[in-house]
């Protein structure tokens, strides 16, 4: 298992993803999620601190930090109507 860290920055809908593997990751996954809540505090950035076996596996069960923000507001569409 790998622990990532996601930065997300809403008004664009674009991702920075951090991997950390090895013993520690957990760890050091928390600590850099603590230091990105911190400098981007205020700003419409959400950081999460999440774990999946692998990127792939991150982007199926987390889509949305990696679709298109077009393609989002698409598929919301469709759910609505």
């Amino acid at each position: 298992m790998s622990h990532f860290l996601v930065i997300y920055d809403r008004a664009t809908g674009k991702a920075r993803v951090q991997e950390f593997t090895g013993e520690h990751s957990a760890d050091e996954a928390l600590d850099a999620r603590f230091r990105a809540e911190h400098r981007y505090a205020g700003a419409d950035i959400e950081v999460a601190s999440l774990v999946a076996d692998d990127i792939d596996a991150l982007k199926a069960t987390h889509s949305r930090y990696f679709v298109d923000v077009d393609v989002m507001i698409e598929r919301l569409e469709r759910l609505v109507s």
